[in-house]
Formats: structure tokens, C-alpha cells, sequence
């Protein structure tokens, strides 16, 4: 790749940060998916793009960009956890707890694995529970109510 092109990259990704933290996510990910053309080869710019997306929530854009990101880096604990995360998002219920597992394989003191399975089967529950299919409330304690919150954190 000439110099200038990687250094126009790097300037987009630096031009994406900022304007991601203003909120400006359009402007963003247009940056991100600039700098991906002149090197697509970078798992951090796949994930940012797809952090910007899950910003816009546009959890469908942002599951393919993990999956671009972890083709790259395939036992990135944190591209594992933010797909499994929207991938529980979008109710895709089974990737998501193959992800966390997978997650809990290659470190399993890594606690978002965990943490993020049981929003996964809690939001399996629900869902069950709303479309008539399961009984929560047993009387003695409720399991719905309250705001349920699923965390992807960024290194």
C-alpha cells in the first residue's frame, strides 16, 4: 500500500473517532468505511465501524462487521462478545449463546461471557413468556419488569 494512502486511512480513522464522539455517527462510519477500502485487512476499523453502527442501532450492519473484524481475529474475546450481543439483540438467540461459549473456551475467566448468556436465556424467556408460551410469575418472585441492559464494552 503507498505511504500516502495509509496515511490518508489512518487520517479517516482518526477524522471517524472524533466525529463518533460528538455523535456525528453518519459522518463516522462513512470515515471507518473509507479508511477500510485502502485496507480492509484491519480487524480495529471493522470493529469501530461496527460500534458506530451499533451507536445508530443498526444491529444488522453491526453484526457483519464483527464478523468481518473476527475473520481477521477470530478469538478476539471483545469482537466475540459485541456479536453475541447483538446477535441476542436481533434474537438470534442460538448464534449468540455459540459465541459466548465460545468466549468462555478461550478464557473462561472472561465474566462478560457469562453475564451476556444470561441476558441471552432471559430474553429467550421472554420472548417465550410474551408469546404465550411460558409461565415466569410463580407467585413467590417476578422475573420481568425493570430494564434488562446488554453491555458491549470497548478495550
Amino acid at each position: 500500500m503507498p505511504i500516502n494512502d495509509w496515511i490518508d486511512a489512518e487520517t479517516r480513522v482518526e477524522r471517524a473517532r472524533a466525529l463518533y464522539e460528538k455523535g456525528r455517527w453518519v459522518e463516522a462510519a462513512a470515515e471507518l468505511r473509507a479508511a477500510i477500502d485502502v485496507n480492509p485487512n484491519n480487524a480495529d476499523w471493522h470493529f469501530n465501524l461496527a460500534l458506530t453502527f451499533d451507536a445508530m442501532e443498526e444491529y444488522v450492519r453491526a453484526v457483519e462487521c464483527y464478523q468481518a473484524a473476527m475473520s481477521l481475529e477470530p478469538n478476539d474475546l471483545e469482537t466475540l462478545n459485541c456479536l453475541g450481543v447483538d446477535l441476542t439483540r436481533l434474537g438470534r438467540y442460538a448464534e449468540s449463546l455459540e459465541f459466548f461459549g465460545r468466549m468462555q473456551k478461550l478464557d473462561p475467566a472472561y465474566e462478560a461471557s457469562y453475564c451476556n448468556r444470561i441476558i441471552t436465556y432471559l430474553e429467550m424467556v421472554v420472548k417465550l413468556y410474551q408469546a404465550g408460551k411460558g409461565h415466569i410469575d410463580n407467585g413467590n418472585s417476578r422475573i420481568l419488569g425493570g430494564e434488562r441492559r446488554i453491555e458491549c464494552r470497548n478495550i
